[in-house]
């Protein structure tokens, strides 16, 4: 079965009172001047409501019904969002890392158009690093290139740079 909401006042600005179900039959004791909402009487707590007229069947003449001047709907209540936190991140320092280079591969010469790299990453005792990436910096042309990430101490890198 179909239900209707009712509302305190001529609009659905107003509160919600209630609902009422498709057959029920309540008497109009009042109109708003636009013929737009019905008050009916009578809710099952014996209060009055508001039902939008476009949505009911009226059966007998409306047209006298006295029109009914409520106060205006209450204003909304506003809650403010919670403001939005933005992370700070705060760099810390961090000890830089020596490292050697040893026992690097030659690379043949393939020409001027080739970077050709290859290290071992050493912590300062001797220990391997991994982790790490390179940055390479090709001066007088504004080129960088950095390294994938160098998963064992032993890294060899070759790229063209024309």
């Amino acid at each position: 079965m179909a239900e209707l909401n009712v509302r305190t006042g001529p609009g659905t600005d107003y509160p919600l009172a209630g609902t009422i179900r498709q057959g029920e039959t309540y008497d109009i004791v009042g109109r708003s001047a636009d013929y737009a909402w019905w008050r009916i009487c009578c809710l099952p707590d014996a209060s009055l409501a508001w039902v939008t007229a476009s949505l009911v069947q009226v059966s007998g003449d409306a047209t006298d019904v006295e029109v009914v001047t409520v106060e205006p709907p209450p204003a909304p209540t506003f809650t403010p969002a919670p403001p939005t936190l933005t992370p700070t991140i705060t760099p810390t320092a961090t000890e830089a890392v020596g490292f050697d280079v040893e026992g690097i591969e030659e690379f043949p010469n393939w020409g001027n158009n080739w970077l050709k790299v290859g290290a071992q990453i050493k912590a300062n005792n001797g220990a391997p690093l991994w982790g790490y990436r390179l940055m390479f910096v090709l001066e007088g042309r504004g080129q960088s290139w950095v390294s994938p990430q160098v998963s064992d101490s032993s890294w060899g890198y070759s790229r063209p740079i024309g």
